[in-house]
């Protein structure tokens, strides 16, 4: 029921119905600046979300076979029309602030997904070929393994892929390290002198992966991997920090209050209402 949920609930944060809302909410809400290409994909992405909802109830019945290729028909559709969105805003939107601001989504999204994901399926002690190699695949990262390793599954090689290695545009290591550079070059910082608040929050996860050991992650204790979990746990917090540095320093227009200064009110004179008089008006008694 939780992956029926994550599928067709469209009123829950989160799930594929919704994030696809929120997705058309934002294009329409800068309908100006998305080009005919990228507005065909919008749509075909309404309808896949529209196409996700009405299913729901023929998906409690998911034995069906029928069901199940439908279902996985909809998912490499969905994948397909998310892919072609990536490339059309990365080739066509112009890189400036709001194009920056864009990408820092996408990464630190990703941190946190990627944390998430990795720490589910390797939190236990198993030397699992398939789980090894659906990994690898959720990140697209299966001809890179084959390519450079040309060995048998190793779980300590899949993480270094997954983790360490900043050349793979799928690691974590690699969204850090695109993180760090993006906000370099925001506005303001460009000529930044010392590491603020959200710099030393990259910096730090940075160092934490470029330091880490993945032996040392993977001392199985109680057939339970904790050193893994600890590390990729306060990965996986590090985002939410980011999120909130970001949303105060740019998004936060909150003036600083002022107080109204006692305002010294000058005491004019009061002026006569009577018409001065003329010497020749001034009798002097004889």
């Amino acid at each position: 029921r939780e992956l029926l949920s994550l599928l067709h609930d469209p009123d829950r944060v989160g799930t594929l119905p919704s994030s696809l809302n929120n997705l058309h909410n934002s294009a329409t809400a800068v309908r100006d600046r998305v080009s005919d290409e990228l507005l065909q994909v919008l749509n075909k992405l309404d309808d896949t979300c529209m196409g996700l909802v009405d299913n729901a109830y023929h998906s409690l019945f998911a034995e069906d076979s029928d069901v199940l290729e439908q279902i996985s028909y909809q998912l490499d559709d969905t994948l397909m029309s998310l892919s072609a969105f990536a490339g059309l805003a990365h080739e066509n939107f112009n890189h400036g602030d709001g194009w920056r601001f864009m990408m820092l989504g996408r990464r630190i999204e990703r941190v946190a997904h990627t944390a998430v994901i990795i720490d589910t399926m390797l939190m236990h002690d198993r030397e699992d070929t398939l789980l090894l190699e659906t990994l690898l695949k959720l990140f697209d990262s299966s001809m890179t393994y084959r390519s450079r390793y040309r060995s048998q599954l190793d779980v300590r090689m899949v993480l270094q892929l997954l983790l360490l290695d900043e050349y793979n545009p799928r690691s974590l290591a690699f969204q850090l390290s695109e993180i760090e550079q993006t906000i370099k070059r925001l506005p303001g910082r460009r000529n930044l002198s010392q590491a603020d608040a959200l710099s030393r929050l990259v910096i730090g996860g940075l160092s934490r992966i470029r330091l880490a050991d993945t032996s040392a992650l993977l001392n199985a204790n109680r057939n339970s991997r904790q050193n893994l979990g600890k590390f990729l746990s306060l990965l996986a917090s590090m985002p939410n920090d980011m999120a909130e540095v970001l949303s105060a320093t740019y998004f936060a227009h909150v003036e600083a209050s002022q107080q109204l200064s006692d305002v010294a009110i000058e005491q004019h004179p009061k002026k006569s209402t009577s018409s001065p008089l003329d010497d020749d008006d001034i009798h002097t008694a004889p």
